[in-house]
């Protein structure tokens, strides 16, 4: 959890430092600068993302050796840092428009973004993987977690996506 969480906290830096600039281009009414914002966040944390999962999927056991040398603590650490990086750009990705939400003043879709991707989509998740997986399906529940409330946040990006008045631009 300790190297997943150095992820993380890039993603949560990214997408929270974009968040003033989001609102005041929505309030703004400035319709290109939105969307160049939303865009870059995007490119950005997707890009370091990608990045540091490729890093992390090769030298697992070495990031968890750093924390623990027990043999069977490396070997199932490995695993876990695996799992729970396989999909941190999707989660980045959630963050965005979840930041992007609160920015536009809705709440609603960013509280369900937010309670889907650790509350209610995970709670499902880890219930219905580890019924039919056992542990390995424990370790998948975030992942599955991440994937199904990335299709939620693109599906309330497409139902709230602002809807610039172009005369006012």
């Amino acid at each position: 959890m300790k190297a997943n969480s150095i992820i993380v906290m890039i993603i949560v830096g990214f997408a929270f430092g974009a968040q003033p600039l989001i609102g005041y281009a929505y309030g703004a009414k400035n319709e290109k600068r939105f969307y160049e914002i939303i865009h870059f966040d995007l490119f950005v944390i997707s890009s370091i993302n990608i990045g540091l999962t490729i890093l992390l999927l090769i030298f697992a056991p070495n990031v968890i050796r750093i924390f623990m040398n027990d043999p069977i603590i490396v070997k199932e650490g490995a695993l876990m840092l695996r799992w729970l990086s396989l999909t941190t750009t999707f989660a980045g990705i959630i963050l965005v428009f979840t930041t992007a939400f609160q920015s536009m003043g809705k709440a609603s879709p960013a509280f369900w973004l937010s309670f889907s991707r650790q509350g209610l989509i995970f709670g499902f998740s880890i219930a219905i993987l580890a019924h039919f997986f056992g542990y390995t399906g424990i370790l998948a529940a975030q992942a599955c977690s991440d994937m199904l409330t990335l299709i939620l946040s693109l599906i309330f990006y497409k139902v709230y996506e602002p809807h610039f008045n172009k005369e006012g631009n």
